[in-house]
């Protein structure tokens, strides 16, 4: 829903998804990704944007390219076992990658 992410999906659109492989297969593809500000929250945040490269120093920060011309990029985290999460970013709860678009 929205424009943010347009051209490459339309509002009303549809977009085909697949289950994503180990995170290091995902370089460059766009991703549609399910957060939560914290693993405590019960808020979700759903995006569609591409999977950028990882934060300096940390194993689990990632960022998330904008994929349209609108909107902005964001950074979020994965969770590893045995990593403690990062306050303040984002943590992913679902991820899948992206295969298409119908209009």
């Amino acid at each position: 829903m929205g424009d943010s992410a347009f051209p490459v999906a339309l509002d009303a659109g549809y977009v085909l998804l697949g289950a994503a492989p180990d995170l290091a297969l995902l370089d460059g593809r766009i991703l549609a990704v399910v957060t939560r500000a914290d693993e405590f929250s019960t808020d979700h945040f759903a995006y569609l944007k591409r999977l950028g490269k990882v934060m300096p120093g940390s194993k689990t920060v990632y960022y998330l390219e904008n994929v349209g011309q609108a909107g902005e990029g964001e950074f979020v985290q994965f969770p590893v076992i045995g990593a403690s999460p990062t306050a303040g970013i984002p943590v992913v709860e679902q991820i899948w990658k992206v295969l298409g678009t119908l209009f």
